[in-house]
């Protein structure tokens, strides 16, 4: 055989043998937990209806945390402990609720934390041309008595939450309600007391709607458009 084949065999197999006793021996110490690096907790226009414009409000959603365990399987279930602070570069400040302590089950390598969040309000809501994001770290809190584990990976011990509210609606009809803003469209679930696939397109939902901005705009003064149309007034069109 070809010493140049025979030399890569022999260096292959030590690196195989290398790996394989690296693996035996992290996956066989003492069980550790990590996070998977990122937590995304999106917000849309039911969501912000729910918590700020419906008669029985829902503030929060629930948002699953996805932990891992690396080293030996559990026999037993065992407790473990979250805490969170805002990121530094957060767009707007978040609040999260948690539910210590969580119980991580037998014979299985992942498992589900829930986190309650709170929805953004206006001032949050992000623009076709102006994406905001709310930033904040969930961690181990392992000073809790309540925390059964060691810790994992230094890489893989904080999961960033990226919170996001969107509320423009991908069926949005320019034809019955004109150009798209944010202001416009809860203006819309302010008269109309529900989200947009809800609202019928009607010349009298079109009145309506035109008799409630005159109204708003008498007490409150006029709204206006997004991103490129911010010094826009919203209108109303009004189909014959």
């Amino acid at each position: 055989m070809n010493k140049t084949i025979i030399t890569a065999l022999c260096i292959g197999t030590i690196l195989i043998s290398g790996c394989k006793e690296n693996d035996i021996a992290y996956y066989g110490e003492e069980s550790r937990l990590e996070f998977s690096p990122y937590i995304s907790c999106a917000f849309n226009d039911q969501n912000y209806f729910d918590a700020f414009i419906a008669d029985e409000k829902i503030t929060n959603v629930d948002f699953p945390v996805k932990v891992n365990l690396i080293g030996q399987l559990l026999t037993g279930e065992r407790t473990f402990c979250l805490q969170w602070s805002q990121d530094e570069k957060t767009d707007y400040d978040i609040a999260i609720a948690l539910e210590n302590p969580y119980t991580f089950p037998v014979s299985t390598e992942t498992t589900s934390a829930k986190i309650s969040v709170a929805c953004p309000d206006r001032n949050c809501i992000s623009t076709a041309k102006s994406p905001r994001q709310g930033r904040a770290s969930i961690t181990f809190d392992a000073e809790n008595s309540a925390h059964q584990f060691g810790l994992g990976r230094e890489e893989n011990l904080t999961g960033e939450v990226h919170v996001t509210l969107s509320i423009q609606p991908s069926t949005w009809s320019n034809e019955w309600w004109g150009s798209y803003s944010n202001s416009k469209y809860i203006l819309m679930m302010e008269c109309f007391k529900t989200t947009h696939d809800a609202i019928a397109k009607t010349q009298a939902n079109q009145v309506k709607i035109r008799t409630y901005y005159t109204q708003y705009k008498r007490e409150h003064g006029p709204l206006y458009g997004d991103d490129d149309e911010s010094s826009t007034e919203i209108s109303f069109p009004l189909n014959s």
